[in-house]
């Protein structure tokens, strides 16, 4: 939301964005579109055909990089926990350590998180791609007085232009707002458990794996045991830091969401009104509670699609 009233204002307050008009009503009647004053004002800019318009597909690929990513580096963690000197099956097994890796250990979760892309993937498909039809956006911008030029029996936007036809009239839901609205939150709230045990949740294991050796450390030297003393130094010297860092699944997330946020501003600044901006954000946001907020509140729906876990 912050974001759009930024990129609004921006596009109220600076004169050249005010003077550039690139609403579909103007452009769909014939008149000649101010000069763009930015690169991210064309709508043929690089990062608007190439990240935009395929923007679910940059989704699904961030989105399968994080859970392949989770999956191979817990497999590599248990792998060396187990083969550390002095490791036991108690100490590969405690309760903190399985917390870190429920996502990528239990395949109900797995499928859970897949469950839960599915369901973004079938209402981005009803909102903007089919319904029965016409997509939801092409619905209410027809059901506003909406029409296509020169094929006024065409009911969607797609098949007006590949007519050569041009959609005019009627409220246009901002499939751009919609879409990078949607595909951030739901990469966000996927990825925030695994973003705040990067940050912070690594301490405490840090502080009990510590205090641990630290005690059996002090025991061996208590019964003068040289060769536990040795074993426990190169256990600590050799085995896997407790501290958790950022794997490239996550990466390759944060990037794509970051520049979804860019975009997400352009498109505040340059395109559409404040109606049409609105009612994407809207219809994004009804989405992400439906999948996030209202399983809360329903435990047998929470336990069909569950929730994002670290």
């Amino acid at each position: 939301m912050t974001t759009l009233v930024l990129g609004s204002l921006f596009s109220i307050l600076n004169p050249p964005a005010a003077n550039y008009t690139f609403s579909t009503s103007i452009t769909s009647s014939g008149r000649i579109p101010e000069p763009a004053p930015s690169y991210f004002a064309r709508k043929s800019n690089i990062f608007n055909v190439l990240f935009v318009k395929l923007g679910w597909f940059w989704t699904t690929v961030a989105f399968s990089a994080y859970l392949l990513d989770r999956r191979l580096a817990t497999s590599r963690r248990l792998r060396r926990r187990a083969q550390a000197p002095g490791a036991t099956p108690s100490s590969t097994t405690s309760p903190s350590r399985i917390t870190t890796t429920t996502t990528t250990t239990n395949p109900w979760s797995v499928l859970q998180a897949i469950l839960r892309y599915a369901l973004f993937t079938l209402y981005w498909i009803i909102v903007t791609r089919w319904c029965f039809g016409p997509a939801l956006i092409d619905r209410s911008f027809t059901l506003t007085g909406g029409f296509c030029e020169r094929h006024s029996g065409l009911l969607s936007a797609a098949a007006c232009k590949a007519h050569g036809g041009r959609w005019n009239g009627g409220h246009d839901i901002s499939g751009h707002v919609f879409l990078l609205v949607m595909s951030s939150a739901f990469l966000g709230m996927e990825v925030l458990p695994e973003v705040l045990r990067v940050l912070g949740a690594g301490d405490e294991l840090s502080t009990s794996e510590t205090t641990s050796v630290g005690a059996r450390r002090a025991k061996a030297k208590t019964d003068d045991d040289e060769d536990e003393i040795t074993r426990l130094q190169r256990a600590t010297s050799s085995s896997e830091s407790p501290g958790v860092s950022a794997g490239i699944g996550l990466k390759v997330v944060l990037g794509v969401t970051a520049l979804s946020w860019w975009m997400l501003l352009m498109t505040a600044a340059y395109f559409h009104t404040w109606l049409e901006k609105l009612t994407g954000l809207v219809v994004a946001l009804v989405g992400v509670f439906v999948v996030y907020y209202l399983p809360r509140g329903v435990p047998s729906l929470r336990a069909v699609i569950g929730a994002p876990e670290s």
